[in-house]
């Protein structure tokens, strides 16, 4: 899946279209690209993801890229039915940081 992401401390437009779950090669260079540091704490913010399911629960959210893409693994993992359900229990919880989804 693609997900569009952007550095939340620095105010341009300068966005990136990543593909999810990455390499962590691929996952640092993104980072270098739009001047993400990887840290513990909520370095991204997440603009736009072409899983429509997902992009209902995290568009416009802030998060950790290591989270994200640990959640995509687990995600991309999953089967239709699995899928459908993670979606609907994200929903029902309220669920919307990338701890509360990687809980699920």
């Amino acid at each position: 899946m693609y997900i569009t992401i952007k550095n939340p401390s620095i105010t341009d437009n300068r966005m990136l279209e990543v593909g999810f779950p990455c390499e962590e090669d691929v996952l640092n260079k993104a980072c270098g690209v739009i001047g993400i540091r990887i840290s513990k704490g909520m370095n991204c913010f997440i603009f736009d993801s072409d899983d429509k399911d997902l992009n209902s629960i995290i568009k416009d959210h802030y998060c950790n890229i290591d989270e994200l893409n640990f959640l995509t693994k687990r995600l991309d993992s999953f089967d239709t039915r699995e899928k459908i359900t993670f979606y609907a229990s994200a929903i029902a919880t309220g669920a919307d940081t990338m701890t509360d989804l990687i809980n699920l």
